[in-house]
């Protein structure tokens, strides 16, 4: 009979191992937020702030975006532990392109050379995010194997067909132009079928940007900076049937904003499928000694956890169907 039970025991217990060993099909996404608030509102405000931003400190002065996906091994793929961004091999405000080669507002439309980050640089950014105050926040969505295994055919298709090496906020992604880096780490939220319009609404802004503030450096079209800064011009975006051009903006910004307000519900009850990440919250929490002096109570010690602010939502999206639409849309 002991026989009996130790049997039935440990193949309880070896089937929730097996469980917990098939239990690694996620995307995270990483978002390091800018030093200073950075303002859509108008060119003007957009560059004035900016500009502020990066003298604040040069960590990211315009936000940064990464995904870590991890997916198990099938019978006919292998296990997948990417962690990466895409980012430029120069800096995306150049300078020189605005004061020497007056781009303006086409800052926004250039192709920058680009690379994806390796796993030991966004390990290392999110290191250094983690030590300043609420410049960092992570969202993990679970999702079933399928849909892990179409993210990763996606992620390495991106690289075969080199648009990795394309950088810019209006590049699409998913119709093989490249990518900027919000826009690279919700193409695989959108290919995993959470990109509902309402989080698309919270993640994203759409504007028109007037083709007089768009400078280009090949047609020797020169925009002065001060027309943007202190001119008309500058004050709002296109209207009407003004020249120009549309543009779609993922925000780090947003991201973190969409995250905090659900994560700031969990402390009455989290909306259905959400969580805190346990792993994550580990991770960015450092455990610490604190001395406590509550009247009533004798002195003494007790364990508290400092975060700087990161939070690590979570999302179980394993029920949610796989997309069954083209991962590439030209």
């Amino acid at each position: 009979m002991l026989k009996k039970i130790l049997k039935v025991v440990f193949c309880c217990a070896f089937s929730l191992l097996i469980q917990n060993l098939k239990a690694g099909n996620s995307l995270s996404l990483y978002v390091i937020t800018p030093p200073r608030k950075i303002s859509w509102k108008s060119p003007s405000s957009l560059t004035w702030t900016a500009f502020k931003s990066a003298v604040k400190s040069d960590f990211h002065s315009i936000g940064h975006a990464m995904i870590h996906l991890q997916c198990d091994a099938t019978p006919v793929a292998p296990a997948v532990n990417e962690q990466t961004g895409a980012t430029s091999l120069e800096n995306p405000d150049d300078k020189d392109l605005l004061f020497k080669n007056g781009i303006g507002m086409g800052l926004l439309f250039y192709d920058f050379p680009g690379e994806l980050n390796s796993y030991k640089y966004v390990s290392r950014q999110l290191e250094i995010a983690s030590e300043m105050q609420n410049r960092l926040s992570t969202f993990k969505a679970l999702i079933n194997e399928s849909t892990c295994q179409r993210l990763a055919t996606y992620l390495k298709e991106y690289e075969e067909k080199k648009l990795d090496t394309h950088y810019g906020l209006s590049l699409k992604p998913r119709s093989v132009e490249g990518a900027g880096c919000t826009a690279f780490a919700a193409s695989f939220f959108e290919l995993a079928g959470l990109l509902s319009p309402e989080i698309k609404k919270s993640w994203s802004l759409s504007l028109n940007v007037q083709e007089k503030l768009i400078g280009d450096p090949i047609s020797d079209q020169h925009v002065p900076l001060n027309d943007i800064l202190f001119g008309e011009e500058g004050t709002a975006w296109a209207k009407g049937n003004e020249a120009s051009r549309p543009l779609i903006v993922y925000d780090t910004q947003f991201f973190d904003q969409w995250i905090r307000k659900i994560w700031n519900m969990g402390s009455k009850k989290f909306p259905t499928g959400y969580s805190i990440d346990r792993t994550n919250y580990k991770q960015w929490h450092k455990k610490i000694w604190i001395e406590i002096q509550a009247p009533g109570t004798p002195n003494g010690w007790e364990e508290a956890y400092v975060s700087n602010g990161v939070v690590s939502l979570q999302f179980d999206a394993r029920s949610i169907p796989t997309p069954q639409d083209n991962i590439w849309v030209q």
